[in-house]
This record gives structure tokens, sequence and C-alpha cells, in this order.
């Protein structure tokens, strides 16, 4: 229904081409066997890829309109059963941003989410993303990622969104890739809606064997005694791939 109020909403000015190639990405949603069909009554081994499939379909509505796809297609809508490793941060983190594992101890007490068996992505392709590590201090929230191959082809096709939220506000954070000519390195691009009048940087990214993200609250417009929630999802081309936690999202409380 959400998809079809956009449809309706946007309609009006759209070239003609976009509004037919939108009308027929909606109507194939709508008519999909995962629309009228697959339940819990109804389960087959292959639910995980139609319901990529359908949700392609109605990301794909919003792209034919010029618009960005909402970041929840990028989150299964049937609950799966998921076999994951799911850790909590438990202490105040200070890693080195360098895209290295420069010691054992830069991630220790950093809350870890890792998926132990999973489907391919939006487009039946082998996963992106293997785990992330995260964490925060009093002003600072940090993220390690690592790739499931390394380093990851086509980095430079993808980029990856960070959606954070708390009950006061949320923010969006876009990370692009762009890589070096003279060093064959890869350049990390940071961007988000920055709090009006934030004095401080949005943050850094580095990636080398593994991405690491460090980014500022204040810029961001949450408070230090504010606890957070977080998703990360891998796009190409304006359309959602994958995202982890495969359900919901990632909580980092307030240090002790």
């Amino acid at each position: 229904a959400e998809t079809r109020d956009f449809f309706a909403e946007h309609l009006e000015g759209a070239p003609p081409e976009q509004r037919a190639l939108a009308q027929e990405e909606l109507l194939v949603a709508e008519g999909s066997d995962w629309c009228w069909w697959y339940g819990p009554e109804h389960s087959t081994a292959n639910d995980a890829d139609f319901d990529a499939l359908y949700r392609t379909h109605l990301a794909n509505v919003y792209r034919a309109l010029g618009q960005r796809p909402p970041d929840t297609f990028s989150q299964p809508i049937a609950r799966l059963r998921l076999d994951v490793i799911s850790t909590p941060p438990s202490a105040a983190l200070f890693p080195r941003i360098d895209g290295r594992v420069s010691s054992y101890f830069e991630w220790m007490g950093a809350g870890n989410y890792c998926p132990v068996t999973r489907a391919t992505t939006m487009q039946g392709q082998p996963p992106i993303l293997q785990e992330i590590f995260y964490g925060r201090n009093e002003d600072r929230l940090f993220l390690r990622i690592d790739f499931c191959k390394q380093p990851p082809e086509s980095l430079e096709e993808i980029s990856l969104r960070l959606g954070l939220r708390n009950t006061v506000r949320s923010a969006d954070v876009t990370m692009t890739f762009s890589q070096d000519p003279e060093s064959g390195g890869i350049h990390c691009h940071l961007d988000a809606q920055q709090e009006p009048g934030a004095t401080t940087s949005l943050g850094q990214a580095v990636f080398k064997k593994i991405l690491e993200l460090e980014l500022s609250l204040a810029a961001l417009g949450i408070q230090h005694n504010q606890s957070l929630q977080f998703q990360v999802s891998v796009w190409q081309e304006r359309l959602p791939l994958e995202s982890l936690p495969l359900e919901g999202w990632l909580s980092v409380p307030v240090p002790a």
C-alpha cells in the first residue's frame, strides 16, 4: 500500500516512459505469488529468493520515478529462521581507524553481529558483508565491517548506507568508494545531512583489509548520553542488495 500511494503521488509531472516503467514494476509486484500465495502455510526452500525479488520490484517503482527507495527494502519482509552470532557492546571503544586490525585488543569490548548461514543477496549474488563489530565512546560511534571477499570485487560499484536512530531523531550516512589510480588503494567518501550548526567534522572511514568507520555523534545530532540503533545496507544502482542485521536494528548503549 505504501508503494502504491507513492506511485499515485508522484505520477504527475513524470515523463510517460517513467510512468509506464513504474506502473509495470508495481503490477508485477502486486501480481506476484509472494504477494498472494506465500506465507507460513505455503513455504518453500526459495522463500528468501522470492522475498528478495518482490522487494526488488517495489524498489524499482521508486527508482523509475527518480526517487531513492526506502531503506526498509533492504530488509526481508518474511521472518526467516536466523542463525547468527550476536554479542552486544560491553565497553567504551577507542580503536585506531586505519583499515587494518592493528591490535587484537582494539575492538575488544565491541558488539559483534555475524550471520552463520544466509541466502544470496536480492540480486542472486553471494553475500558481500561478512560481519560487523560496533561500539562507541562518549562522543564517537565506531564500526568495523569485514567483507566476505578481500578485497570485495566491484567495491566502487556499490555504496553503503548507515541508518541511525534513537527516540529523538534519525540520521543517514552514505559511504561511496573510489580507487586511487596511482596507489591502487580505495578512498572512502562519507556524506550525511549533519546537524545544523555542527562544528565538528562528520568523521572518517578507511579501507585496507577491513573497513573501519568513525562518526561524530554531535555532528549527527545525537547526544553523548543517548543510546542509539543502527543498520548497514548495501546498494547498487540505487537498489538495495543486502543489510546487516538481517532483521531489525542493532542497539548501541551508552558506555558505562
